[in-house]
C-alpha cells in the first residue's frame, strides 16, 4: 500500500517536519520516492510483501516516529511494530 506512505511522508515535508525518513519495503520505496524526493527512505525487510520485524531499527536516530495504515495485519508486522 504505496498510498499510505506516500501521503504520510508528503504531509510531513508540507507540515515543516525537517529531515524525514521514510520506512518501508524497497518496492514501496522505489514507487514513492520519485514523488516525495525531499525525504530519505529507509529499506526495510518484507516477508511475502508485510513489513517483518528481522531486524533492528536505530530509532535512536529520530526525534519522533509515526507508524500507522497500510503496514499489514501479520504477526512479523505486529512484532515490528
Amino acid at each position: 500500500m504505496a498510498g499510505a506512505i506516500a501521503m504520510a511522508t508528503k504531509a510531513a515535508l508540507r507540515a515543516g517536519s525537517g529531515l524525514i525518513t521514510a520506512g518501508t519495503t524497497e518496492k514501496v520505496i522505489s514507487v514513492i520516492a520519485p514523488f516525495c524526493q525531499e525525504a530519505m527512505f529507509l529499506n526495510l525487510e518484507d516477508k511475502d510483501g508485510n513489513l517483518a520485524n528481522e531486524q533492528n531499527l536505530p530509532l535512536y536516530n529520530f526525534d519522533a516516529v509515526a507508524l500507522g495504515i497500510g503496514m499489514g495485519r501479520k504477526e512479523g508486522t505486529g512484532k515490528l511494530v
